[in-house]
């Protein structure tokens, strides 16, 4: 789950590249900006042995 820009915070700017970097060494399906609903990312879940989460907390 990708949210580099959520809306009143400020950008953060590594996530794209981390985002490029993990792409490259795993299988991975990226759910971003505002398809990165809580729905959305429980849906996926289950297909996955593992996630990484790159949001603002």
């Amino acid at each position: 789950m990708v949210v580099p820009d959520a809306p009143g915070t400020r950008a953060l700017g590594g996530v794209r590249r981390e985002v490029r970097e993990l792409s490259a060494l795993l299988s991975t399906e990226v759910v971003s900006g505002p398809q990165a609903t809580f729905a959305n990312v429980l849906r996926a879940l289950p297909a996955h042995p593992y996630v990484h989460f790159a949001p603002h907390a």
